[in-house]
């Protein structure tokens, strides 16, 4: 006889799950029931959602979510500091639905680079090869660490982060999420071991002027090692959190063209010495000179995570299998959840349900129109 759902539960801190369509959108209805039923994986102090494809009618403009505007006039300071900086064509506070959690202030604007900034940004700079992305997160950072006290969710195109204190579930209702259609979902429960409960330092974390996010459970011990060698590049980390390094380093390997999954395989979670000797020549070459050349940015101690980024999301543990992470397919679903409930609350009969092996990655990618 199969043993109750609950009874399969693996008690590891964070709870985080993610659901993709292959074809079409989805609404944030599947997320949020996921996001319910990992309640008890949280404490109260954080949770939050990222989605792609949220905002197909405005997908060629950046849509900065930013948080801790609480009130229209202080709303019109940010609208005057990004006005030096972008074509600003229309801002709105989110909607709200009750008192489900303390109110995050989140506000939305969606924004263009004017062609001529980027020149003038990329001249200074003394790299030409510098794009509108860049300058983005320039600006973000900026208005990080302006006298507003903002900060910048997420500031990608068609792609938006919704966070604050309290559980997911709550978030998810304060926004009215299942209102929403998206390409993808992800969610995170946070149970908060090395930094602040507060909104900005919930999950999920992103790349300034990126779409995509990571959601993490777990603890980064390299996280010393892995941020001075990002801050060597000019990464910037505007909040004290471990699962901001792997953002921080996605971005690092997708600006060289290397593959997610390559930078998965190869670095963040590589193998020993030991067994890279025994891998076939001409691999064993490619993944030696990858662990020679980025060593500093191994991901070392027990995480999972799952990244959601425009072409798809995708899942990786570390290579003990220190915690939990199963995946599960049903027609053009594709899953990830800390348990195998959060899999079943999203969809009935869901009947390929796995553990992700250790150090292996698993992706799911959405059809090619």
């Amino acid at each position: 006889m199969r043993p109750h759902l609950w009874e399969r539960m693996v008690p590891a801190a964070c709870g985080i799950s993610a659901v993709l369509t292959r074809r079409g959108q989805i609404s944030g209805e599947m997320i949020v029931s996921a996001s319910s039923c990992l309640r008890n994986r949280g404490n109260g102090l954080g949770g939050g959602f990222a989605a792609y494809g949220l905002y197909p009618d405005r997908a060629n403009f950046f849509a900065l979510h930013i948080l801790s505007i609480h009130s229209a006039q202080a709303a019109d300071k940010v609208r005057h500091l990004l006005d030096e900086y972008f074509e600003v064509s229309d801002m709105e506070r989110v909607p709200t639905y009750g008192d489900y959690i303390p109110e995050p202030g989140l506000w939305r604007f969606f924004v263009q680079v004017p062609p001529r900034q980027v020149k003038a940004y990329a001249s200074v700079s003394g790299d030409l090869t510098l794009g509108e992305r860049d300058y983005v997160a320039k600006v973000v950072d900026q208005v990080n660490r302006s006298n507003l006290g903002t900060f910048v969710a997420s500031s990608g195109k068609n792609f938006a982060v919704f966070k604050g204190i309290g559980r997911a579930c709550e978030v998810a209702q304060h926004y009215g999420l299942n209102n929403y259609m998206a390409n993808y979902w992800i969610h995170h429960d946070r149970f908060p071991t090395n930094s602040k409960g507060e909104a900005r330092a919930s999950h999920p974390h992103v790349e300034d002027g990126w779409e995509f996010a990571v959601v993490h459970n777990g603890e980064i011990s390299s996280y010393g090692a892995n941020r001075i060698t990002l801050e060597m590049h000019d990464y910037s980390f505007p909040i004290a959190t471990d699962s901001l390094v792997i953002a921080k380093a996605l971005t690092f390997f997708h600006r060289r063209g290397i593959p997610f999954e390559e930078a998965s395989r190869m670095v963040l979670c590589a193998p020993t010495w030991e067994e890279i000797d025994r891998l076939p020549k001409e691999q064993a070459e490619r993944y030696r000179e990858a662990r020679i050349r980025y060593g500093s940015l191994i991901l070392d101690g027990p995480f999972s995570i799952v990244v959601g980024f425009t072409d798809g999301i995708f899942g990786l543990r570390d290579r003990k299998g220190l915690r939990p992470l199963v995946w599960g397919t049903k027609g053009d679903l594709c899953f990830f959840g800390s348990e195998e409930a959060a899999i079943q609350a999203m969809a009935d009969d869901v009947t390929t349900v796995q553990e992700l092996a250790p150090g292996e990655p698993v992706f799911f990618r959405r059809e090619q129109v």
